[in-house]
C-alpha cells in the first residue's frame, strides 16, 4: 500500500479542500465492507492526521459495473468534520482510499508533499477566442481514473449499433480499424472548466 498526502489542485480548494490522501495499490480482502472498513480506515487516518477521538460514519455506497463498489465515509473527531474518504473495491478486494480533507482541519495534518499543485497549470490557449464561456485553457489531458485503466479483449470486443435503427450493426475490432481513417483538429472541452487547444484525433466517421 502506497499512501501519499499531497496538495490539492486549485478546483479543489475552491471548495474547501486542505489536502488529499491517497492510498493505492492496497490489496485487501473484504470480508464485511461495514466493518473492515471503519476499521481500516481508523487505523489509516491517524497516520497523517491528529486525531483525538476518530469517527467513521457511513454515508453511501456507489456500485459501478458488475464487480466495483465505492464506499463512502464521513471521518469526525468527535463531533468535528475531518475528512470525507471513499473507498474502491472490486469483487471484495480492496483497491484505494482517497480522502479529501477539509481546509479547516490543516494544523492537524503531518507533513505534506510540497511542491505545485498535480492539476497542470492554467493558461490562456493560442485558440481563447470564442472557446465556451468559463473554459480555461491548459497544457494537457486531466485524466481522471478511480477504477484502474479497463481491460479489453480484442477477440470479443464488439461496436453495437442497435435500437431504434432500421439496420442494427455489430463490428469487431478488426472491422473498425480496417475502415478508412479520418483526422480532425479540435479543441477539447472538459465539463469540469478546463480546455486542450488543437488536439489531433484520429478515427473513423460514424456517418
Amino acid at each position: 500500500m502506497r499512501c501519499t498526502l499531497k496538495q490539492p489542485p486549485n478546483s479543489l480548494r475552491l471548495k474547501s479542500v486542505g489536502a488529499i490522501l491517497e492510498c493505492l495499490d492496497i490489496g485487501a480482502r473484504i470480508l464485511n465492507p461495514l466493518e473492515d472498513l471503519p476499521r481500516l480506515l481508523r487505523d489509516l487516518l491517524p497516520r497523517y492526521i491528529s486525531l483525538r477521538d476518530p469517527r467513521v460514519e457511513f454515508s453511501e455506497n456507489e456500485p459501478i459495473g458488475d464487480n466495483y463498489i465505492i464506499y463512502k465515509y464521513h471521518i469526525l473527531d468527535g463531533s468535528t468534520f475531518v475528512a470525507s474518504c471513499r473507498a474502491v473495491s472490486r469483487s471484495r478486494t480492496l483497491l484505494s482510499v482517497i480522502c479529501t480533507v477539509d481546509s479547516s482541519q490543516k494544523p492537524r495534518l503531518s507533513a505534506i508533499a510540497e511542491g505545485p499543485s498535480s492539476e497542470p497549470a492554467l493558461q490562456r490557449g493560442p485558440n481563447s477566442e470564442g472557446h465556451p464561456r468559463g473554459q480555461r485553457y491548459i497544457d494537457d489531458f486531466i485524466i481522471y481514473r478511480i477504477l484502474g485503466s479497463p481491460e479489453v479483449d480484442p477477440s470479443s470486443w464488439r461496436l453495437r449499433v442497435e435500437g431504434l435503427v432500421t439496420n442494427p450493426l455489430a463490428l469487431s475490432l478488426e472491422d473498425v480499424v480496417s475502415l478508412p481513417r479520418v483526422t480532425v483538429v479540435r479543441d477539447f472541452h472538459c465539463v469540469t472548466g478546463w480546455s486542450v487547444s488543437s488536439v489531433r484525433w484520429e478515427g473513423v466517421r460514424l456517418r
